[in-house]
């Protein structure tokens, strides 16, 4: 892990916790969410935010008023935690490994799924209430992505799991065992000879 990456964990893991102690784990991803969208899409935001001469609490200030109302005190609290240290680059990456620990937290588990075709939301709903009691989860975040290459079927991917449940995987599982099989007396080879 790179030393980057150690960083952006600690800071994320440490408002993460503390929000969950506070019991305002939610509120304070939905406002860590807003903030960071003002800094990436506003102009004049990023401008502030990255300006390296400007006072923690002015760059706070202007990220507070892009962002509007309701955003919680904490993730201000923290912004200014980042700025002061001069973590500002790393914003968008604590965010994003803020909701990591934050699925952790709340024991919620993010799948990928590839399948062959589209799949609706009755499909993906009964998807997620099977994958969540599989998996013991009180929630189930699917990422779903249509795999051209696949025939059929699907590949589900949740941490270090992988289901392989695609056509093609059981084609060649299929194609194995037929190999693998003895044949009977006197029955043709695989190659077309007598064996």
């Amino acid at each position: 892990m790179t030393a980057r990456r150690v960083l952006v964990r600690r800071y994320a893991l440490a408002l993460a916790e503390l929000a969950a102690e506070k019991g305002r784990l939610d509120a304070v991803e939905q406002g860590l969410q807003r903030v960071v969208q003002a800094v990436l899409t506003d102009p004049s935001v990023r401008r502030t935010w990255y300006q390296a001469r400007l006072s923690a609490d002015k760059k706070v200030d202007a990220v507070r008023q892009a962002a509007g109302e309701g955003v919680e005190a904490l993730v201000f609290q923290f912004l200014g935690v980042v700025a002061r240290k001069g973590r500002e680059e790393l914003l968008p990456d604590m965010y994003e490994e803020f909701t990591l620990e934050a699925d952790r937290i709340r024991q919620v588990v993010r799948v990928d799924v590839d399948t062959a075709a589209p799949l609706s939301e009755p499909d993906q709903e009964a998807l997620r209430r099977m994958l969540q009691e599989m998996l013991h989860a009180s929630g189930v975040r699917l990422s779903v992505r249509v795999n051209p290459e696949l025939i059929g079927g699907l590949v589900v991917r949740a941490g270090d799991m992988k289901l392989d449940g695609s056509l093609s995987r059981q084609l060649a599982r299929l194609h194995q065992q037929l190999r693998a099989a003895p044949l009977p007396q006197g029955a043709a080879s695989m190659d077309g000879k007598a064996g």
